[in-house]
């Protein structure tokens, strides 16, 4: 610990540069340890830009790159002439380019002023003309000797067991004629998102999900709230409020210029959960990989291939509302749109009216007859029995509940079932005083 301990100055004692050393080193490492915890991940890339030509002479070069290495040490190459030198890549296949400083050693020489960028120093003297910030005068510049960080560029197959490193690319491989061709989905460690060009397509192409997705459903539900298909509806409207809610915030994380990638993954992880509420049959998120600030390829490609799924999946309608159309006579059709319903589901008769409920369980039975629209006439001048159908306990968790409403179910077993395979809806007759009479008829699939 005596290596970063404060210098106890008085008044009196013989100033040394090792006085001015030890008191960098305090100040450095009191800085480091009280932005500790702070933020977690607080390592990465800020920004990073590759040369682009040089890369298809078989070279890694950086143009411009920001951001802290793992040990804390904050970093910023605003010029290629900055940075590391031009790393010149063999012909190999399958690797990652990091950039390195060498590690802050105690007891160990931190700043080399030879020419050589060789060894373990942490800082390259240079000299460099600095002018008086609080002079006007030409001749108030004056040449200092400052210490820049040591970078290097590495390959995986190098010994970086004394460096600090951030892996800035991977090479898919060096093709035959000398060109790089780097991994377009690697993402390194980062501090901004906007450091990543995959990130960003993530987030553009989330975006262009959600609204699809929300104008469709929006296009979907009726104006009044309760069309042919309730139900559905209610699925579509909860699912529409969730997207809704999130639409607007992803497209500030996307304008906002500094966002950390963990706290997008969490971004994600919330919405993806409350979509599996709609769109997977078990109700119940994934078990998603941890988020990794090391390998975010990984932590983001499962995530957003749950989320492109979610947004994209046809949600499946457990129940179906069929149209009632009153004809004279007492007699009311509700015509068949789709024929697999018949076979595939049951079917719950909806009634109210201004009387008790009980009054309406026991009577509407009696006094009311079902059967194929091409024989309700038949039926009901014969007196023949229908489709017989029977009180409920309590309403079918599929469809709405509607405060009045007494639910009957058909019985399938009847003789009649069979004939509606080829009749064009059901018929339903009236024959008792029912005064104020709604009625609704669902289909629901088993």
């Amino acid at each position: 610990m005596t290596w970063y301990s404060k210098v106890a100055w008085s008044q009196g004692m013989f100033i040394q540069p090792q006085h001015f050393q030890q008191q960098n080193r305090y100040l450095e490492n009191l800085v480091h340890n009280r932005c500790l915890g702070i933020t977690p991940y607080d390592w990465g890339i800020s920004e990073l830009r590759l040369d682009a030509d040089l890369l298809t002479q078989g070279k890694i070069a950086i143009e411009k790159c920001r951001g802290r290495f793992d040990d804390g040490t904050p970093f910023d190459i605003s010029h290629a002439e900055e940075g590391p030198a031009v790393l010149e890549v063999p012909e190999i296949q399958a690797t990652t380019v990091y950039l390195a400083i060498p590690l802050r050693r105690n007891g160990m020489i931190e700043i080399d002023t030879a020419d050589s960028m060789e060894g373990l120093a942490r800082y390259q003297t240079k000299e460099a003309t600095i002018r008086d910030s609080m002079s006007n005068s030409n001749n108030s510049e004056t040449p200092l000797q400052v210490a820049d960080l040591k970078y290097r560029l590495a390959l995986d197959n190098e010994n970086l067991g004394d460096y600090s490193t951030i892996p800035i690319a991977f090479i898919i491989e060096r093709n035959a004629d000398g060109k790089i061709n780097l991994d377009e989905d690697f993402i390194p460690p980062s501090l901004n998102c906007r450091s990543s060009r995959r990130i960003l397509r993530y987030l553009e192409e989330l975006q262009k999900l959600m609204k699809h997705r929300a104008d469709s459903l929006a296009g979907r539900i009726s104006d009044g709230g309760r069309g042919t298909n309730s139900t559905s509806e209610m699925a579509d409207f909860l699912l529409l409020q969730s997207i809704n809610r999130y639409e607007p915030l992803l497209k500030h994380l996307a304008l906002t210029p500094d966002i950390h990638p963990e706290s997008l993954y969490q971004f994600f992880l919330q919405i993806a959960g409350e979509l599996t509420t709609f769109t997977k049959q078990n109700r119940r998120p994934s078990e998603y990989p941890p988020y990794q600030h090391t390998n975010l390829s990984q932590t983001f490609a499962p995530i957003l291939g749950e989320l492109r799924q979610s947004l994209s999946a046809i949600m499946e309608q457990s129940a179906t509302q069929f149209e009632i159309q009153q004809k004279k006579f007492g007699i009311y059709v509700a015509p068949i749109t789709d024929r697999s319903v018949i076979s595939n589901g049951f079917f719950v008769l909806a009634a109210k009216a201004a009387m008790s409920t009980d009054d309406l369980r026991r009577h509407l039975p009696s006094q009311a007859k079902i059967g194929p629209v091409e024989q309700i006439r038949e039926l009901v001048n014969l007196q023949l029995p229908g489709i017989a159908f029977r009180a409920m306990a309590a309403a079918p968790r599929q469809i709405p509940y509607h405060s009045g409403y007494t639910y009957f179910e058909l019985d399938k077993n009847s003789p009649l079932w069979q004939q509606l395979n080829q009749s064009g809806g059901f018929a339903i007759h009236i024959g008792g005083d029912f005064p104020d009479l709604e009625l609704e008829f669902w289909a629901i699939k088993e």
